[in-house]
């Protein structure tokens, strides 16, 4: 028994390592890749940025200030293809979504009139080569606000 305990230690050490070192090349990527999208606004300070595997869907809530003028950013790793986003508010309205028909955007422009919070969700595609399914990368989402 304890045998089979001292064996798992350096598989759970190998896991651990990976995560860690996935997580550093996110926010490296988010860095080099994302953050000169952001110009000219301003960075908010946080670098959110995530695993995710073809089809994952995720949800993230933000909140917005009154009278400020805000560019969000969502990109991810070129072997995950693409990714889509969307805005919507409290009530479940869809503000903005980065793809009409063939074209798709990685960026939106838009002014709050009053403080709102509003719901940011991200899909990465579908994969179309099935020797692709375990295939994961990065995505990054980065908000930014003009003084």
């Amino acid at each position: 028994m304890i045998l089979k305990r001292l064996m798992f230690l350096p598989l759970l050490g190998i896991l651990l390592f990976n995560v860690t070192a996935m997580n550093a090349q996110c926010k490296s990527f988010a860095k080099k890749s994302c953050l000169p999208k952001l110009a000219p606004y301003i960075n908010n300070g946080q670098l959110n940025t995530t695993i995710m595997t073809p089809g994952q869907s995720a949800d993230m809530v933000m909140n917005f200030n009154s009278g400020q003028s805000y560019r969000i950013v969502v990109m991810c790793e070129g072997v995950l293809g693409t990714v889509e986003f969307q805005i919507a508010d409290a009530s479940g309205k869809i503000l903005f979504k980065n793809k009409n028909g063939d074209d798709i955007t990685d960026t939106w422009d838009f002014t709050v009139e009053q403080t709102t919070q509003l719901t940011l969700t991200v899909k990465v595609s579908d994969v179309v080569d099935k020797t692709q399914m375990n295939t994961e990368g990065c995505v990054s989402v980065l908000v930014g606000f003009k003084k």
